[in-house]
């Protein structure tokens, strides 16, 4: 169950997004980033542009946001992506990095052709955990099936 919350605090307006799942509440410091679905305590990050060394840091930043409100398992939903560059390479690696970090689980969905080959030119698909849609990438969140991947420190990468 999720509900979304707008309340006034000093004058300002707050938007805040309440999960209630298992029994337990949990809130959404503010209002959850653009193309986010929360379903129970994974999100679904769907991204609807290319990723390019102009926007990957605005895209690592949502990323941020829903680490930092305790969503560490997170499927993104590549069906819109329109072009990668190196940078949007690298930041698939990095969003793996950050929520590796926080304990949590990464998996990409619905990959076109044009991206799933670009993964498979570059060897990521062994990197990365790969589903053909996001509700596979869903029940896979909470299968047996596991990726460790030994993943470098990012001092090298960029921010």
């Amino acid at each position: 169950i999720c509900s979304r919350l707008v309340f006034s605090d000093s004058g300002r307006q707050v938007e805040a997004v309440v999960m209630k799942d298992s029994g337990s509440v949990r809130a959404f410091a503010g209002k959850a980033p653009e193309g986010v679905r929360l379903i129970g305590k994974i999100a679904v990050l769907a991204i609807s542009e290319g990723i390019d060394m102009f926007n990957y840091k605005s895209i690592t930043e949502r990323i941020d946001r829903l680490l930092d409100n305790s969503y560490v398992n997170l499927v993104i939903d590549c069906i819109g992506i329109t072009h990668v560059d190196s940078a949007g390479l690298s930041f698939f690696i990095i969003a793996m990095q950050r929520v590796m970090r926080k304990g949590g689980r990464l998996a990409l969905a619905n990959l076109n052709s044009y991206l799933a080959g670009l993964i498979h030119i570059v060897a990521l698909e062994n990197v990365l955990p790969i589903f053909n849609t996001v509700d596979e990438a869903l029940a896979g969140m909470g299968s047996t099936k596991t990726f460790t991947v030994d993943i470098p420190d990012d001092q090298n990468q960029p921010n």
